[in-house]
């Protein structure tokens, strides 16, 4: 227990005081990237120590199952460096960790290329991340809301709930 809230400090020190220090993380600044030789440098060393402390203390307070937490890139990034030894956006795959609320425990969803660049197997897209999401929190993925004029518009179109992720 406690770890919750060291967890949030954790996050809250690296958002608001070491973002600078990786740059693969904002692109304003990408062309410091180049001071850094080795991509381990480039991983904020709080994320992994945080979210695994955040689970367990989610689940010693029995509150995991009750509580979904998704953690992920809008993107990933280019399996190779570049010249400057930055890294471009690479939509084609992305990390993400979905943990509790519904989420089956100790999985991992499809695999990739030995260099990180394509599926190999379960090729989904943000689309089946989305419904998975909704269907995890008991939402409809085909629900249809009024916009402001009343039209019914998808909350996601296309994706299909990864149903072996779910409990």
């Amino acid at each position: 227990g406690g770890g919750t809230d060291r967890t949030m400090a954790e996050f809250a020190r690296f958002n608001k005081n070491d973002a600078a220090a990786y740059p693969a993380y904002d692109a304003a600044l990408e062309k410091v990237a180049n001071v850094l030789r080795d991509l381990s440098l480039q991983i904020p060393p709080n994320v992994g120590g945080g979210l695994s402390s955040l689970l367990v203390d989610l689940d010693e307070r029995g509150m995991l199952d009750n509580t979904l937490v998704v953690a992920l890139g809008e993107m990933g990034r280019t399996p190779q460096p570049t010249g400057n030894w930055g890294r471009n956006h690479w939509s084609t795959l992305f990390p993400a960790v979905l943990a509790g609320g519904g989420i089956r425990r100790g999985g991992l969803y499809g695999e990739s290329d030995k260099n990180a660049e394509y599926a190999l197997t379960r090729p989904t897209g943000p689309e089946d991340l989305a419904a998975t999401i909704y269907g995890s929190l008991g939402i409809d993925p085909d629900l249809r809301l009024p916009d402001a004029q009343g039209r019914p518009v998808p909350i996601n179109e296309g994706g299909q709930v990864l149903r072996e992720l779910l409990t």
